[in-house]
């Protein structure tokens, strides 16, 4: 019996440790630094338009714009992300069974 709440008492110290620590640092800012890597190859059958352009999808440059947006909003600004690189690569990503889409094949 003795045993059983010493038990209960290190339980409940123990889930009540995080819960304080989050609660000590609730007004911490995080500040993610991103580099983005945007599969976005030129479709050359397409008179040399982009792959979002080509399928009427949204610009990827205007929807991360959006996306920090939401996120600082959504936290109460407590996580403001700041894309320190972007990289616009004109290619498919490699899947990872090695396999890579061509114009053709997409």
């Amino acid at each position: 019996m003795r045993i059983s709440i010493v038990l209960l008492i290190i339980a409940a110290v123990l889930i009540a440790a995080p819960l304080l620590s989050a609660a000590e640092q609730k007004n911490v800012v995080l500040k993610p630094k991103v580099l983005v890597v945007n599969y976005d190859p030129i479709i050359k059958s397409a008179g040399g338009k982009r792959l979002h352009e080509v399928c009427g999808w949204n610009d990827p440059h205007k929807l991360a714009e959006r996306y920090i947006k939401d996120i600082e909003q959504a936290s109460g600004g407590l996580v403001k992300y700041k894309i320190v690189k972007w990289m616009d690569r004109d290619e498919f990503p490699i899947k990872r069974d090695g396999f890579r889409y061509t114009e053709e094949s997409y």
